[in-house]
């Protein structure tokens, strides 16, 4: 079996949830700010877990605070810093992602609606 086989047959046990990806746009609000828009960029699967104790160091140094989780998903997933992601109704902002296990991690914190 081929590593790209093999990872999509692994990711689909693995990964449960589904998420929607949206990406942030910024437009003058014609009073001299800008106004932030979140448009939807596409959806990911993924599985959803509480941090580490190695994610809840980084994320303390970064001063981050709130719920957050980390976000497991495929390699490849177009994610990024700044990015949103929505499950279950409820909104998370992306802080970080790296590359773990021939995963993406994205570390993220939960916003109220």
């Amino acid at each position: 079996m081929e590593m790209a086989s093999l990872r999509a047959a692994l990711a689909a046990q693995a990964f449960t949830e589904q998420a929607t990806v949206e990406r942030a746009s910024r437009t003058p609000d014609g009073a001299g700010g800008m106004a932030t828009t979140w448009e939807t960029v596409g959806s990911l699967v993924c599985q959803v877990r509480r941090p580490s104790l190695r994610d809840w160091q980084k994320l303390q140094h970064a001063q981050v605070q709130g719920t957050v989780r980390v976000v497991w998903t495929a390699v490849d997933a177009d994610l990024q810093p700044g990015d949103r992601l929505v499950w279950d109704g409820r909104r998370w902002d992306v802080v970080d992602v790296e590359t773990r296990r021939l995963q993406k991690a994205a570390m993220v914190r939960e916003v109220a609606s």
